[in-house]
């Protein structure tokens, strides 16, 4: 009960938060290598986990500045080869964002350091950038053929590039490299992101029909369990949806039961609400019509259609690149 009155800790875990403290203010101390800092990263995150509320306010100041340490460590001993070809294009910058971050307390020696490792990042990140669009190009020069590289790969290094030539100065060689190089990468650029927006637009299409088709698929699941289906119907062709909106419910010979509404109106809103009308083309928005026209109209004047219809205002639209991720 006195601790808790008090705020303080037992002098167990007192002792173990002032080693860190000390390991953060000495750079003798600091880990050499990824295992030590997982150590570190370990042990302050069993000194926060054992620390209860009542006491947040006692520690929580000291405990921030050694899990910002932590963080670091993290990034000082990162086995990551950033000469590995951008494979993180924001490293220098999550870096820079960290130092900027840092809580009160002593800790310049390690804020000089991670700030020292970023711009080291930042200039190995920049050859390697300016080396690779230059072999690319070069590349695409000599087969004469579009580029096979990702869209995306080619969109971050050019905005990478970009960046950074703001930061160099005028007469820096870099930058004199950097501006024709992404002069002549925008082309292509544009090239790319055409040509993936095309490709997406032909998923879509091939989505939605999918997603039209299994509403179809539903709603003739729900017509054969809504009872035997009589001989004229039949003959009349009920198999065909576009009949089911002249009146197909006559051909019926048991009536429609709420559970059969609800299974419609819940593959309206499983398959149809989702696609985006604006993204597809005419004939697979007729047929996007007509599949929600019989949906709506078997649905006529039945609260199942205004619970579509509200749903359709809340129901978000899938987008046009996700198809490509799919």
């Amino acid at each position: 009960m006195e601790s808790i009155l008090s705020g303080k800790m037992p002098s167990e875990w007192e002792d173990s938060l002032n080693k860190l403290e000390a390991q953060v203010a000495n750079s003798d101390q600091w880990p050499k290598d990824a295992s030590e800092a997982k150590r570190f990263d370990g042990e302050i995150s069993d000194l926060v986990t054992d620390l209860p509320a009542w006491a947040d306010a006692n520690y929580l100041p000291r405990l921030n500045l050694v899990r910002w340490a932590s963080l670091v460590f993290n990034h000082l001993n990162d086995s990551q080869n950033p000469d590995a070809l951008l494979n993180d294009l924001a490293m220098a910058e999550e870096m820079r964002s960290l130092a900027d971050t840092r809580p009160n307390g002593e800790a310049s020696d390690l804020d000089q350091k991670l700030r020292e490792k970023a711009k080291k990042v930042e200039e190995q990140q920049v050859d390697k950038a300016i080396e690779w669009v230059e072999q690319h190009l070069k590349k695409d020069a000599n087969t004469q053929q579009d580029s096979t590289e990702a869209g995306p790969d080619i969109a971050g290094i050019y905005e990478f590039l970009g960046r950074h030539e703001n930061n160099l100065a005028q007469n820096d060689q870099k930058r004199t490299k950097i501006a024709p190089l992404r002069k002549e990468l925008e082309g292509e650029l544009y090239r790319t992101v055409e040509e993936q927006q095309a490709q997406a637009k032909r998923k879509y299409q091939e989505w939605a029909l999918k997603e039209i088709k299994a509403f179809e698929e539903k709603l003739r699941n729900v017509i054969r369990g809504a009872g035997k289906v009589s001989e004229k119907a039949k003959k009349d062709g009920w198999l065909s949806l576009s009949r089911w909106v002249e009146g197909a419910r006559a051909f019926m010979e048991s009536n429609f039961r709420d559970e059969h509404y609800k299974a419609i109106q819940n593959a309206m809103i499983s398959h149809l609400l989702p696609i985006d009308l604006a993204l597809l083309e005419l004939p697979v928005l007729k047929l996007y019509h007509q599949a929600f026209e019989i949906g709506w109209k078997t649905l006529d004047e039945r609260d199942e259609q205004t619970v579509v219809a509200k749903k359709s205002a809340l129901t978000v639209k899938k987008p046009l690149w996700t198809v490509l991720e799919d």
